[in-house]
């Protein structure tokens, strides 16, 4: 599935300046987690531009973390299916993917009180400071994740950009429902991953696949 890289050829000018109209971080993280939730195998950047990396390195920044996020999962996003056994509150985007050996449970914000329309974009042609964005309010949700009858959790931990941690948020467990509480999402942190794992090795693959 394809998210919106960084490109030339979406930009504008008023004649005297370039007015870049680009995804900022946040925008993204969401765009790369959100073809986690979907069930895709993949990820396909559309269109990246160096010259757009050298006018905002935080953005090109943004899709290097979002690959190398996506990379400590790729093997068990392979294998998985999306089987919607994970539910949170409204303006957040949650799903399980189900693999042999990990249930991988993304977590995306869509809290924000901004109104942006294709037609604000269109008429952002003076300065680039006018472009809208997407600005993620700070939210704390909870998650539910029900257990399929035929998988075992053995460990459970968050899985980001740069490796594994274990799970600083509050946990309660009753029958096959595991219920997240407390999990902090922000304009810096727009999307997090949980994993439930059958066996204590998926963190350790998943923390030797990133740099």
């Amino acid at each position: 599935m394809y998210a919106q890289g960084v490109h030339t050829g979406w930009n504008k000018s008023n004649y005297i300046t370039t007015i870049h109209v680009q995804p900022d971080p946040q925008e993204i993280l969401v765009q790369a987690l959100s073809v986690v939730a979907a069930g895709a195998k993949g990820l396909m950047w559309f269109q990246s531009t160096l010259s757009e990396a050298d006018h905002a390195p935080a953005r090109w920044e943004a899709i290097s973390r979002s690959n190398w996020w996506i990379r400590r999962l790729r093997s068990f996003l392979r294998e998985g299916d999306i089987n919607q056994l994970a539910a949170s509150s409204d303006n957040v985007i949650v799903d399980q993917v189900r693999s042999r050996r990990a249930l991988i449970v993304p977590v995306i914000s869509l809290v924000t009180q901004d109104t942006v329309t294709d037609t604000d974009c269109a008429m952002a042609f003076t300065l680039e400071s006018m472009v809208p964005h997407w600005t993620l309010t700070p939210a704390t949700v909870s998650v539910t994740v029900e257990v399929p009858a035929d998988f075992g959790v053995l460990d459970w931990f968050e899985v980001g950009w740069d490796g594994t941690t274990d799970l600083p948020y509050g946990v309660s467990v009753s029958g096959r429902l595991i219920t997240v509480s407390g999990i902090p999402l922000d304009n810096t942190t727009p999307a997090r991953v949980l994993v439930f794992a059958a066996d204590d090795q998926v963190r350790g693959e998943m923390d030797s696949a990133g740099p």
